[in-house]
C-alpha cells in the first residue's frame, strides 16, 4: 500500500472509533472542551510548548476512562501503558494490501471496549486500546490478526530508563528517580525544598570526551546535513550549560494522549533525558561540564531534536517511542537531513514487529540508531538495542575495563564511557551517573560529529566505519561480546573517512534477510595470513615482534616478496592497546631477492613516542633486518634475507616471463600527473600533481573498441568512467589495478586534455583525475653496476639497468608490469613468432617508471587488426650509458 494511504485510512478509522459510544468504566469523568495539542491549546496559560511536525498524525483523545483528572496511566503487564482496566496492542499493517486499514476501520466500528489510540503512519503500524482482562484480550488480537491487511498483532511493551548506576567507587546516593547523584567532590548532594544543591566549580571535560577523542575533534563541512535526536524522558530546556529553544524543537506523544499532563518534550521530571543529552551537547564555557560536539547547535551546526519517549516517571511505551522515533525521522526530512538517534531506554521482550520497524529504518540510509546494551549484567539480550537495525552499546570504565553491570552477548557492537559520568540534571544540576544509558551519547555524538564530514555517506557505511576505527579495550584482541569492536573513537573515524571516503569501513553493514549485528559482519579483527608458502629453497622463519602504542587498532602493517606479491598482512583495527605481538613468517630464502615490509598507522603519529612507546622489529635468528617505530603514516623498509653472491642461485632458473603485479610505489620523490577530466570541464584544463598515495578520481582509456565506451573522431582512444561505478577516491596503484581489471590503462595527460574522453561519465569532466604520466624529480646519476649477469641464457636482471621478458600478446595487446623501478626507462620489443602469414609489427605505449603496454598491428598495405597471438619479447633499461664488467658498454 503507498504510504500517503495509510493517514487517510488510518484517520477514518480513528474517526469511525471516536464515534463509536464506549461502555461507561466505574471511574470514567468527562471533560468537555478539551484543547487540542495540535492548536497549541494550553488551558493553563502556563504550560510550555510543544511544537507540531509536519507529517506527525494528531489523533483525538477519548477522554472517557482517560488519563488525567487525577486519575493515572498504569503500565499493565504485557501490554504497555494505557487506562486502568485496558491494554495497549501494536498492529502491523500489510503495506502490499490495498484495503487494509479500511477493513480494520470498519471491524474496530463494532468491537465495544476497542479503540485505536494512534498511527504511526510511516512505518505503517497503528496503536489499539483493547480490554486488559487475558480471555478478552487474547479474543481481540486474534479478531484483529485475522483481518484482512493486518500482518502482525503484539503486545505493546512497557519500556522505561535503564537507570544510572552507583560509581564502583565513592558514596553515592538514589535520587528517587532511578538515578544515583553525588555532588562534584563525590560527597552526597543534598535536596533542599525539592532541589539538588551542589557545590558550583569550573567546567569540567569528562573522562568520557578525551576517551572517545572528542576533544580532539570538530564538526565538519556537512554539518548543515545532520541532526541528532535524543529519544529519553524529556530535556531541561532552561538549563545553563544547555542549548535552549529555539534551536532545540521535541515532541511528545504523551501529551497528545494526555493534553492536561506534564509530558512536555522540554520538561524532564525524572532527569534521565537531561543527562543523556548533556553528554552530547552541553557547551564549552565556564559552567559544569563539556559534551561530545559542545558547538553543535551553534554556527550552522546540528538541530537536537527531543523525542519524549519516556514520561516523567521513566517509564513509557514501545510505541510511545516509536512515535517519538517518527517524529525524529519526519523533522529529519522535513529539514533534508540525516539523523542519528540515541536511545538509552529498554525493556520487554523481542517483537517481530518492531525488529521489521528499526530495519526499515536504518536501511533507508539516512538514520543510524544507536541503544544502551542493558546494565543486568548477564548476557541476556535487551531491546531495542539488540534489534538488527540498531547498534548496541556497551559500558567501559576509565581504565578500558568492561563494567561489571554492561550486558554482553552477540548484538553488542560497540562501546562507551559509561562509568562514573558527569553530566547536565534539570535545574541547573550536575550528577555524576553510571550505565550503558551514559555510554551510549557518547556513540551517538561521535557518529553525528564523524557523519558531518561526508553526509552523503549511508547509516550502513557510518556504522562501518565507526567500527572498523573503534580501540580495542584492555585484553581485547578482536572484536568480542563483551566490548563488541571496542571503543567509539571520533578523531579515527573522522581520519578514516577523509583518506578513504564512504566506503572505507568495508564490509558495508549492510542487513541482510537473517540481520547481523555485533561481530558476525565487520573489519578484519586479526592479523591474515597465506597459507604454508611452498618454496623451491629452503626457507627462512622471520620473527616479527610488534609492541603497539596507547592506540593499537591504528597498526597495520604487510610483507611483500620482490615481486611485490603480499606474503602477510594485519590491517587496521588488529591489535590491542600497549601489547606485544610475535609472529613468525615463513619466507623462501633465495639469494638477493629483497623483501619490502611496510608498517602503517592511520591517524599518522606511528607507533612512537607521542602516546606510547611502540616499536617493531624483524629478524632472522639473531640477525636483525628492520626496526623503528617513530615515522608519520607509513615506514617502509627493504632487507635481503639471503646475501647475495658472486655465485649463481643454482635455483633460479632463466626466465622470460615478467612478474606482473599492481603498482604500488613511484620513484622516490616522484609525483604523478592529474588532468582535468575535460578542456571545458570546472577545472578549466588544468594539469596537477600528486603523491601516489593521494586519492582523486578514475576515468581509465582503451587502445581497443569497447562497447559502450566514449570515443571521439579526433582520437584514437575510448573512454569510461563507469568502472563498473564511480571511483572518487582511489590511490594510484587502485587507479591502475581498476584500469587493468577492466582490460584498459590509465589515460595520458594529452588525451584527457584533448577531450578523448570528454562525456564519458560520472562527472568526471569536473574533476582532476589520475594520469599515467609521472613527474620525476632530479636525482643523482645511477650507479654503475660492477658485475654483469652471471646466468646463462638471457637474465631476469641486468645488473641495475634493466631487465627482460617474455609475453604472449593477443588483438587486445597487454600491460606490463615491471619489477623494477626506473627514473627514465627505455622499452625494447620485437616478435619472435608469426602465426599465420600476415606480418606483423610490435608498438609500445605508455610507459612509465614501473609499467608500459604493448600492441600488435599489421603494417598499413595489410588489413587491420593483427587475428593471431604472438610471442613477444622486451628489454627495460634505464635511460643513459652504461658500462658493465669486461668494458661491455650498453
Amino acid at each position: 500500500m503507498p504510504l500517503g494511504s495509510y493517514k487517510a485510512l488510518a484517520l477514518s478509522l480513528l474517526l469511525l472509533a471516536a464515534s463509536s459510544p464506549l461502555p461507561a468504566r466505574a471511574d470514567a469523568t468527562t471533560s468537555d472542551s478539551v484543547p487540542s495539542p495540535s492548536d497549541g491549546g494550553d488551558s493553563s496559560g502556563s504550560r510550555p510548548d510543544d511544537r507540531s511536525l509536519q507529517g506527525n498524525v494528531r489523533v483525538p483523545v477519548d477522554r472517557t476512562g482517560g488519563c488525567g483528572g487525577g486519575r493515572s496511566c498504569v503500565p499493565q503487564q504485557g501490554g504497555g501503558a494505557g487506562p486502568e482496566g485496558s491494554a495497549s496492542i501494536i498492529v502491523k499493517l500489510d503495506r502490499t494490501s490495498p484495503s487494509g486499514s479500511r477493513l480494520v476501520t470498519q471491524a474496530m466500528n463494532f468491537r465495544p471496549g476497542v479503540k485505536v489510540t494512534s498511527v504511526i503512519e510511516r512505518y505503517g503500524l497503528v496503536v489499539v486500546e483493547v480490554p486488559e482482562q487475558a480471555a478478552e484480550k487474547a479474543a481481540e488480537k486474534a479478531f484483529i490478526n485475522g483481518l484482512e491487511g493486518v500482518e502482525r498483532v503484539e503486545d505493546d511493551d512497557v519500556l522505561s530508563v535503564i537507570p544510572g548506576l552507583p560509581e564502583e567507587a565513592g558514596e553515592q546516593v538514589k535520587d528517587g528517580k532511578g538515578g544515583y547523584v553525588v555532588d562534584e567532590s563525590g560527597r552526597r548532594a543534598q535536596k533542599i525544598e525539592g532541589k539538588w544543591l551542589r557545590r558550583r566549580l569550573i567546567q569540567d571535560t569528562p573522562w568520557g570526551i578525551i576517551k572517545v577523542q572528542a576533544d580532539q575533534s570538530e564538526m565538519g563541512p556537512s554539518k548543515q546535513d545532520i541532526m541528532i535526536c535524543v529519544i529519553d524522558t524529556g530535556y531541561d530546556v532552561n538549563h545553563e550549560d544547555l542549548p535552549g529553544d529555539p534551536p532545540v524543537t521535541g515532541y511528545s506523544p504523551y501529551l497528545e494522549d494526555d493534553v492536561e499532563s506534564n509530558e512536555f518534550w522540554n520538561v524532564d521530571g525524572h532527569g534521565h533525558g537531561t543527562h543523556c543529552a548533556g553528554t552530547i551537547g552541553a557547551f564549552n564555557n565556564d559552567l559544569g561540564v563539556v559534551g561530545v560536539i559542545p558547538e553543535m547547535t551553534t554556527d550552522g551546526g546540528f538541530p537536537l531534536f527531543i523525542g519524549k519517549g519516556l514520561t516523567n516517571s521513566g517509564s513509557g511505551s514501545s510505541s510511545g517511542v516509536m512515535r517519538a522515533v517518527e517524529a525524529c525521522h519526519n523533522e529529519a526530512n522535513r529539514l533534508g537531513r540525516k539523523a542519528v538517534i540515541s536511545m538509552s531506554l529498554g525493556g520487554g521482550g523481542y517483537s517481530g514487529t518492531y525488529d521489521d520497524t528499526y530495519k526499515y529504518i536504518y536501511n533507508t540510509g539516512n538514520v543510524l540508531i544507536v541503544a544502551a546494551a542493558g546494565n543486568d549484567g548477564n548476557s541476556a539480550k535487551g531491546y531495542p538495542a539488540s534489534y538488527t537495525g540498531v547498534m548496541s552499546v556497551a559500558a567501559t570504565d576509565s581504565s578500558d575495563r568492561k563494567a561489571s553491570f554492561s550486558q554482553y552477548n552477540d548484538q553488542v557492537e560497540i562501546s562507551g564511557p559509561g562509568v562514573g559520568v558527569k553530566s547536565t540534571t534539570p535545574d541547573n544540576g550536575y550528577s555524576t551517573w553510571s550505565g550503558t544509558s551514559m555510554a551510549t551519547p557518547h556513540v551517538a555524538g561521535v557518529a553525528a560529529l564523524v557523519w558531518s564530514h561526508n553526509s552523503n555517506c549511508t547509516s550502513a557505511q557510518i556504522r562501518a566505519i565507526l567500527s572498523a576505527t573503534a580501540m580495542y579495550m584492555s585484553g581485547q584482541n578482536s572484536c568480542d561480546e563483551q566490548f563488541g569492536y571496542g571503543m567509539v573513537q571520533a578523531k579515527a573515524a573522522i581520519q578514516l573517512l577523509q583518506q578513504g571516503g564512504c566506503d572505507a569501513g568495508s564490509p558495508n553493514f549492510l542487513l541482510t534477510e537473517d540481520g547481523f549485528t555485533g561481530c558476525k559482519v565487520g573489519p578484519t579483527s586479526a592479523p591474515t595470513q597465506p597459507p604454508t608458502i611452498s618454496c623451491d629453497v629452503e626457507t627462512s622463519t622471520l620473527t616479527l615482534t610488534l609492541k603497539t602504542d596507547s592506540y593499537g587498532g591504528e597498526t597495520g602493517w604487510e610483507l611483500k616478496d620482490a615481486n611485490d606479491i603480499v606474503k602477510y598482512s594485519a590491517s587496521a583495527n588488529s591489535y590491542g592497546n600497549q601489547e606485544t605481538y610475535i609472529h613468525e613468517l615463513d619466507v623462501c630464502a633465495h639469494q638477493c631477492e629483497q623483501y619490502t615490509f611496510t608498517i602503517t598507522d592511520t591517524w599518522g603519529d606511528g607507533i612512537c613516542c607521542q602516546y606510547g612507546n611502540g616499536s617493531y622489529e624483524i629478524k632472522n635468528g639473531e640477525k636483525l633486518l628492520a626496526g623503528g617505530g617513530e615515522f608519520s603514516s607509513e615506514e617502509i623498509k627493504q632487507f635481503t634475507v639471503v646475501e647475495c653472491s658472486n655465485d649463481p642461485d643454482p635455483t633460479q632458473e632463466p626466465t622470460w616471463t615478467p612478474t606482473v603485479s599492481p603498482l604500488t610505489s613511484a620513484p622516490t620523490g616522484a609525483s604523478y600527473y592529474l588532468a582535468c577530466g575535460s578542456p571545458t570541464g570546472d577545472c578549466q584544463g588544468e594539469v596537477a600533481t600528486a603523491a601516489p598515495s593521494e586519492t582523486h578520481e578514475v576515468r581509465c582509456c582503451s587502445d581497443t573498441e569497447k562497447t559502450g565506451w566514449i570515443k571521439k573522431d579526433s582520437c584514437d582512444v575510448w573512454g569510461e568512467s563507469d568502472l563498473p561505478t564511480c571511483v572518487d577516491d582511489a590511490n594510484y596503484a587502485e587507479a591502475v589495478q581498476i584500469c587493468a581489471d577492466n582490460d584498459a590503462r590509465l589515460c595520458t595527460v594529452a588525451e584527457l586534455l584533448e577531450g578523448c574522453t570528454k562525456g564519458s561519465g560520472c562527472m568526471h569532466d569536473h574533476d582532476l583525475i589520475w594520469s599515467s604520466d609521472i613527474e620525476v624529480p632530479t636525482l643523482s646519476p645511477t650507479p654503475i653496476p660492477t658485475t654483469a649477469p652471471t646466468s646463462t641464457g638471457p637474465p631476469t636482471q641486468i645488473g641495475a639497468v634493466g631487465e627482460t621478458g617474455r609475453v604472449s600478446i593477443d588483438s587486445h595487446g597487454k600491460f606490463v608490469h615491471f619489477r623494477y623501478t626506473y627514473l627514465d626507462p627505455v622499452v625494447v620489443a620485437f616478435v619472435n613468432t608469426r602465426n599465420g602469414n600476415d606480418a606483423v609489427d610490435v608498438r609500445v605505449k605508455d610507459v612509465t617508471s614501473r609499467m608500459c603496454s604493448i600492441f600488435l598491428e599489421e603494417p598499413p598495405a595489410f588489413d587491420g587488426p593483427h587475428p593471431y597471438a604472438e610471442s613477444v619479447s622486451y628489454i627495460v633499461m634505464e635511460s643513459g650509458r652504461h658500462v658493465l664488467e669486461g668494458g661491455v658498454i650498453v
